[in-house]
């Protein structure tokens, strides 16, 4: 090919140093590029790492043939087939909820004896714990809590990644939002009405402000047609019951009100979460009928100390500003599925800090926010 018309008078042309700046310029490109990418995976390994918790489960079983699930949220994030040794059984991961030991393959001659769960720097003894659904006792299976042996198809619940039931779980493990040590007081973040198709939002935008735990006060009938956002709704708070389509409850008669709270308690439980243990009535509203339907079904009553008026067109600024108003202990209504409540969750993680206080769990037994 003659180059000579393309090439200007007293000029030369070298067509292989040509290609060879292209070919270096190409391979700078490559290292740049390659450079950068290593830099965003090591990035997101560390992120990963940081997020990672390790729950260790020491247990055996009689028959050494014993297969059991670790289920964080409703979700199996590792099982493992028993030997008649108690051995540690270790998963690493970034799930975070409620765990629950399963035993799934019960025959004659098998039983699973838990030791201990460790998790969140503590040791939970499986005797402690109050849920055991797989524990022979008073003549049924399920009939009995507080023992390290599971002799039927069942769980052991342990409580949540997050939580420190020894109140001495020191630092670094578990995914809490904060230690005890920075925390002042605990105050009770509630949503209403989930789920809904704002949900999964919500819950990343409250992992994103390290707003956890909630509490969720869940419509029972969207639950029953949404079974698996109830699983990511756990992985940053606890289901509890708001009836099951949120009726004015006042003018209902005893058995009205039971069958809508049972209807939920059992969606909820539907989707492996344990069963609740309180009960916000829609709109606030409470009498003697409903008083003792929710205690028949063992829960207990609460409203909120501080209204957020989300639902009553409150700007962002607004809500966070009255979640500002909590004291220590006290519980402030908001609802899943308004934008505005979305936009405020910065701020309210903002404002919380400055004063010291944590997001806490609802203690059954008082009704107030309390370390979770």
């Amino acid at each position: 090919m003659d180059l000579a018309p393309c090439i200007p008078a007293g000029s030369t042309f070298t067509p292989r140093s040509f290609n060879n700046s292209a070919a270096e310029n190409s391979r700078r490109f490559s290292m740049t590029y390659l450079r950068s990418l290593a830099a965003i995976l090591a990035g997101i390994l560390l992120a990963a790492a940081a997020d990672a918790q390790t729950i260790t489960l020491r247990a055996r079983g009689v028959a050494g043939t014993e297969h059991i699930n670790l289920k964080v949220a409703g979700a199996t994030v590792a099982q493992w087939t028993l030997t008649t040794s108690l051995k540690d059984y270790t998963y690493t991961g970034s799930a975070s909820g409620d765990i629950q030991v399963q035993y799934d393959n019960d025959a004659s001659g098998r039983d699973v004896v838990v030791d201990y769960l460790r998790v969140n720097n503590e040791i939970r003894q499986a005797e402690n714990m109050r849920t055991n659904t797989g524990l022979y006792a008073n003549g049924s299976c399920g009939g009995g809590s507080y023992s390290e042996t599971m002799h039927c198809n069942g769980y052991i619940g342990f409580g949540y990644t997050y939580e420190c039931m020894s109140g001495n779980c020191g630092t670094g493990g578990g995914g809490s939002s904060s230690s005890s040590a920075s925390c002042s007081g605990y105050v009770g973040l509630t949503f209403d009405d989930g789920p809904t198709n704002n949900t999964a939002t919500l819950i990343s935008l409250l992992k994103q402000n390290n707003l956890t735990p909630v509490t969720w006060f869940v419509w029972g009938e969207r639950a029953a047609a949404n079974s698996a956002m109830l699983g990511q709704m756990r992985s940053v708070g606890v289901l509890q019951n708001h009836s099951y389509n949120h009726p004015h409850l006042n003018g209902y008669s005893y058995q009205q009100v039971y069958d809508q709270l049972n209807r939920t308690n059992q969606a909820i439980q539907n989707s492996g979460a344990p069963k609740p243990t309180l009960f916000r009535p829609p709109y606030g509203e409470s009498n003697s009928t409903v008083q003792q339907a929710a205690s028949a079904l063992g829960l207990r009553i609460i409203t909120w100390n501080v209204d957020s008026q989300d639902w009553n067109g409150a700007s962002s600024s607004s809500i966070a500003n009255a979640v500002n108003q909590l004291q220590n202990g006290q519980v402030i209504l908001m609802h899943d599925g308004y934008s505005t409540t979305n936009g405020a969750l910065a701020q309210i993680a903002a404002n919380l800090r400055a004063k010291r206080l944590c997001p806490g769990k609802i203690d059954p037994a008082t009704g107030r926010a309390v370390a979770p």
